[in-house]
Parts: structure tokens; C-alpha cells; sequence
């Protein structure tokens, strides 16, 4: 299928406004907590000398004013997008299912993380990135970064989702097992630029990787329902995502320059939670009062450590922030 969509009302015309995510400064040599200057990459030294930054300059850099908001200039994004799938039914109440999708946007309507443009700038070579790297002319520190919803060269993605169900009926009431996820195969945003390292495309490649977010190779959920004909039930669910990789100036598609592989790389913890519930249904002329007793993240797993995360070394896009939450709640159908 191919489609055409023009940018809606909100990504053209919705307000600029401030904001302050936590990203060093590339320029930085003294980092919050540290004592001594550090020494930067070359590369990196030679985009803050180009931006007029003196050498060994500190600024004991923790979080960066940015500015987000709407674009009247954003161009219709156009896309092709592929799915098959199959559904089997071996036995009655067991099902599985397997769909495959592969989507590809050109001129994608979308902005990039912060720590992204910096990256790209400074690591990268990219004089298009550094265009909205802003920096105050006396001081030399980060004044604010252009971060407004842009048009992308392209953005590919692809993957599978997965599922697997078995319901069945006995003396004890009615179970449901389900089994639903998803398997990342790629997520590469086209920058539309040159890298001045290899004069080929440049191809952020954000699968496993937090140079583009939070994209893990996987993700699932498993849970499991009992329901019984008196108005008793309860079930548990638990979510998993799988670990990923975040780099020094959040680059991980740049090798480092010591070729050490791993260098300036950290792994991204695996994340797990599980929930509980339990509950009641009573049916009268009024219709069916539901009440549920509930816990979620039962073993109150905290979220992993993203230091390029963009909430204090976290990401909330995917992570629960809330740890052990107990809840009681009533619900009354008509």
C-alpha cells in the first residue's frame, strides 16, 4: 500500500515552548561532578573549534534549554507499507497467530532526540545538525538547541508480531493463556545526508541502539485469566523488554576512534514487571458491579539506568516510573 499524508494542525501550527532536557554538552571538558578537564575526541574538538568554543572550556553542563513546538514549513510525508500474516487453529480455544509488517516513510514528520542532534554534530561532522546546536556568543555554552518537528529523509522500519492464546472451560471456571509480542527487525532513519567519514548515505541504524529512543529487538507480554461462575476471578500479567545499548554521546553508529569495539558503550538492563489482580462481579437489576483489588509491578523493579535517557537517566516511554502501586477499584456496567 502506498499513501500520501500532509501534516496535521498540531505539527504545523502547534506553540514553540522551552524545555530543558538533561544532555551534556559535547563541548563541555568538565563534566558536573568532575574536578579536572577531561580531553575531547578530536572530532569532537574540531566541531566545537569550527562553533568558535575555546579549547578546555567548562561549563559544568547538566541539563540544555531546547526548543519544541510545530513547524509551518513541515512538507506531506509518503509511505509504502507491507503486511502479510497467517492465523492457525490447531484445536478449538488455541490459536496462533504471525504477522509480518515492513514500513517505509520518506520525508518523515517526526524530531529526533536531543542528545541525537548533538551527537551528530559533534561526532557525526554533520553541519546540518549543528545549524540548530545554538550557542551564545560571549559564553560559548549551549543557548538552546532547535528541537521543532522536522521533515527526515526516511525512516524504515520493520518486524513481526507474534501471539499465541489458549482459552478453555472446566469445574473450576473459565482460563485464558496469552502469549503477544513483537520482534524488531530494523529501524533506520536516512538522514538524507553524507557522512564525511565513509562519502556514503548516512543511515542511523536505532534497532537495539538509543541513538533514535527506545527501540528494542524485543518486547512481550504474558498473562494469564481465571473467571469462575460465580463473579470470582484473577489473573496476572507480566511485560518484558529487552535489553539494548546506549553510547558515549548517545553515537553508537559511529565505530570509536581506538577500535576497541565496546568502548564508550553501556548495556541497557533487560526489564521485567509483573501485575496481580483479583476480583469480584455481582450481577442485579441494576446491571453488573465489578470491584478489583489490585497490584502492579508486584516486586517493584525500578527502571533501568539510560544516561541519555530523557527523564534523569531514565525513559518513561516504556519503563514504570510509579514502582509497587496497590489499587482498589469499583466499576458499574449498566
Amino acid at each position: 500500500m502506498v499513501w500520501s499524508a500532509p501534516p496535521n494542525v498540531g505539527e504545523l501550527f502547534s506553540g514553540q515552548a522551552d524545555t530543558f532536557p538533561v544532555v551534556k554538552d559535547p563541548c563541555d571538558t568538565m563534566p558536573p561532578g568532575s574536578t579536572t578537564t577531561q580531553t575531547l575526541d578530536p572530532k569532537v574538538q574540531a566541531q566545537c573549534t569550527k562553533q568558535g568554543v575555546p579549547m578546555n572550556s567548562a561549563f559544568a553542563s547538566v541539563q540544555q534549554r531546547a526548543l519544541v513546538g510545530g513547524n509551518p514549513g513541515l512538507q506531506p510525508e509518503k509511505g509504502t507499507v507491507l503486511t502479510t500474516g497467517v492465523v492457525y487453529e490447531p484445536l478449538r480455544g488455541l490459536d496462533f497467530t504471525l504477522d509480518y509488517w515492513h514500513v517505509k516513510i520518506d520525508e518523515a514528520i517526526t524530531n529526533l532526540p536531543f542528545a541525537t542532534i548533538l551527537s551528530q554534530c559533534y561526532t557525526g561532522g554533520q553541519d546540518k545538525f549543528c545549524q540548530d546546536v545554538i550557542r551564545d556568543p560571549v559564553t560559548f555554552h549551549i543557548d538552546h538547541i532547535v528541537d521543532i518537528i522536522q521533515n527526515v529523509g526516511s525512516l524504515t522500519t520493520s518486524g513481526l508480531d507474534f501471539s499465541a492464546a489458549y482459552q478453555y472451560r472446566n469445574n473450576m471456571g473459565t482460563f485464558r493463556h496469552a502469549f503477544e509480542g513483537t520482534y524488531l527487525f530494523q529501524y533506520n532513519v536516512d538522514t538524507g545526508l553524507v557522512s564525511p567519514d565513509t562519502g556514503k548515505e548516512q543511515i542511523l541504524h536505532g534497532r537495539g541502539f538509543y541513538d533514535l529512543g527506545l527501540n528494542p529487538t524485543l518486547k512481550f507480554n504474558l498473562f494469564t485469566t481465571w473467571a469462575h461462575p460465580s463473579g470470582l476471578g484473577a489473573g496476572f500479567n507480566i511485560r518484558f523488554v529487552n535489553g539494548s545499548q546506549e553510547c558515549d554521546q548517545n553515537d553508537c553508529n559511529t565505530p570509536p576512534d581506538d577500535g576497541r569495539p565496546n568502548h564508550g558503550r553501556l548495556d541497557i538492563a533487560s526489564y521485567a514487571t509483573g501485575d496481580l489482580f483479583v476480583n469480584y462481579g455481582l450481577k442485579t437489576s441494576q446491571g453488573l458491579t465489578r470491584i478489583t483489588v489490585g497490584v502492579n509491578n508486584v516486586v517493584d523493579v525500578a527502571p533501568p539506568i539510560i544516561y541519555n535517557g530523557p527523564a534523569l537517566n531514565a525513559d518513561e516511554s516504556a519503563y514504570d516510573f510509579m514502582g509497587r502501586q496497590v489499587y482498589l477499584r469499583l466499576s458499574q456496567l449498566f
